[in-house]
């Protein structure tokens, strides 16, 4: 039986980039084409005989990620893969939809309409267990001038009551206690970092630049490896300056391999 490495996170690892040719203006997301890259994980089983299954969505946050692993440990991973993300992303209930329990992945709505339409929750939950929405808004203005009129409460409230220097201190304590998690169940795991190191938080001045701070930044852990500086821009999609094309997903593979064979001990 192949070994199965589950790869959780966000557009990074499931290959998204978006197609802006068609928007209006740059905040124009009603307009924006959704395309994909062939992932780092179809690169790794090309390269070695393994199964992936991938978790990842796109502009899925540090907290869906963290479910994104939770659901791979009870599905007993060989191997999870994971990369993180800024702290720019907000999760909440859809407007007339309240959990029943403790929420897990089977709660997150993965099909997104404008950032991840067509999208199936892997754990094949129907509609109704859907509840939980993760979205990074990148401006609040994005949401506010769409047709996604859905999102206002959350846009307003992310305007008025968010301190991005207390969502990095949860989130950093957040993602240490899924690191805790996997070495009680003995899960073995590598953290990729598909956003690149930013600069040390004492010389980030503007709340934008602490929203867009890599959570990795502030954490330390091994296996860790992580994209150059410059690396979107050595490895351009032509339409998106923020993900790296399908070369850059090739080579993010072959990052991974040697830690991968000696962790499966292929």
């Amino acid at each position: 039986m192949k070994k199965k490495i589950f790869i959780c996170g966000n557009s990074f690892s499931q290959g998204m980039f978006v197609d802006r040719s068609k928007m209006k203006d740059s905040l124009d997301y009603d307009n924006v084409k959704i395309c994909y890259n062939r992932p780092y994980a179809k690169f790794i089983e090309d390269a070695i005989d393994v199964e992936t299954v991938m978790l990842a969505r796109p502009v899925a946050g540090n907290y869906m990620t963290c479910k994104q692993v939770e659901y791979a440990i009870e599905q007993k991973a060989d191997l999870v893969i994971m990369n993180f993300s800024t702290v720019r992303h907000f999760d909440f209930t859809m407007e007339g939809k309240r959990l029943q329990t403790v929420p897990k992945l089977e709660n997150f709505i993965y099909a997104e309409k404008t950032f991840a339409p067509n999208f199936v929750n892997p754990t094949g939950s129907t509609d109704e267990e859907q509840v939980i929405n993760c979205l990074r808004f990148p401006n609040i203005h994005v949401y506010a001038l769409s047709s996604n009129k859905e999102y206002l409460p959350i846009l307003r409230y992310i305007h008025r009551c968010t301190d991005y220097y207390l969502r990095i201190d949860q989130e950093r304590l957040m993602v240490l206690g899924l690191f805790k998690r996997l070495r009680e169940t003995n899960t073995k795991f590598i953290v990729v970092d598909l956003i690149g190191a930013e600069s040390d938080l004492s010389k980030i001045k503007t709340p934008g630049a602490i929203s867009d701070t890599n959570v990795m930044n502030v954490i330390k852990v091994e296996p860790y490896i992580t994209i150059p500086p410059g690396f979107s821009k050595k490895y351009p999609n032509p339409t998106d300056d923020f993900h790296f094309n399908e070369e850059g997903q090739r080579v993010v593979a072959e990052m991974l391999l040697p830690t991968i064979k000696t962790l499966l001990k292929i």
